[in-house]
């Protein structure tokens, strides 16, 4: 599973979205609408269900040419939190685009989303510290490795201890960028995969209890970075 956050602006509390979504819910037959799933007065979770129907054709052994239709429903799951300023999305792959344009849509235009840049590294490391459970970064992808003059390169470091520090001391003291970490816990846990992009690859085995501990430990690098910059 794919998740990832987007900075919010808006001055709509959740009661108000929730009541928008509601006047665009999904019926049979409609090609799209909204569900509203839970309703906290700090967020909520909905998502948007599409209706594809697409024409296939093939040939039939005798040569003949047939037609038949294939409906596909397609749902893309959101959090919006007003008070971190947050959009959560799961999952989004090809559907993310209409999301947000329906989104736009069902409240007027009366909010705005940015993509947002992290340090994988620092955000791992918050993660891991919340849910005290140990694991170790296995992988590290670092671009836009200053080489020489106009030239960069990307190096992908795996190991299978902690090889973070090795990785970042290898390349200093060159320009670089921190794109990817992973993070690997023990027995059957699996591993999260953390991006500068502010999104996460979560493995089948994933906790689904820790997704609060990967918005706290967001928000709060967020802040930090936020801190230090000013």
């Amino acid at each position: 599973m794919r998740v990832r956050w987007y900075g919010l602006r808006t001055e709509l509390r959740t009661n108000v979205i929730a009541a928008h979504l509601k006047k665009m819910p999904y019926r049979d037959g409609s090609p799209d609408g909204f569900v509203v799933e839970q309703l906290r007065p700090n967020f909520i979770d909905a998502c948007l269900i599409q209706r594809l129907q697409t024409t296939h054709e093939t040939i039939d052994p005798f040569g003949h040419q047939e037609k038949f239709e294939l409906v596909e429903y397609l749902r893309t799951h959101f959090r919006i939190s007003p008070d971190t300023s947050s959009l959560e999305l799961r999952d989004p792959g090809r559907t993310g685009s209409r999301l947000i344009s329906r989104l736009m849509e069902a409240l007027n235009h009366r909010f705005s989303i940015e993509e947002t840049s992290i340090d994988p590294l620092a955000w791992a490391t918050r993660f891991r510290e919340i849910v005290g459970v140990y694991g170790s970064i296995e992988r590290v992808q670092i671009g836009s490795v200053a080489i020489a003059d106009s030239a960069v390169g990307q190096l992908l470091v795996k190991g299978s201890g902690d090889i973070a520090d090795a990785a970042i001391k290898f390349i200093a003291p060159a320009d670089y960028s921190l794109e990817k970490v992973q993070l690997r816990f023990r027995s059957t846990r699996g591993s999260i995969s953390f991006q500068r992009n502010a999104s996460v690859i979560l493995s089948s085995s994933f906790d689904e209890q820790w997704m609060d501990a990967l918005r706290d430990s967001l928000r709060e690098i967020q802040s930090v970075r936020v801190v230090d910059h000013s």
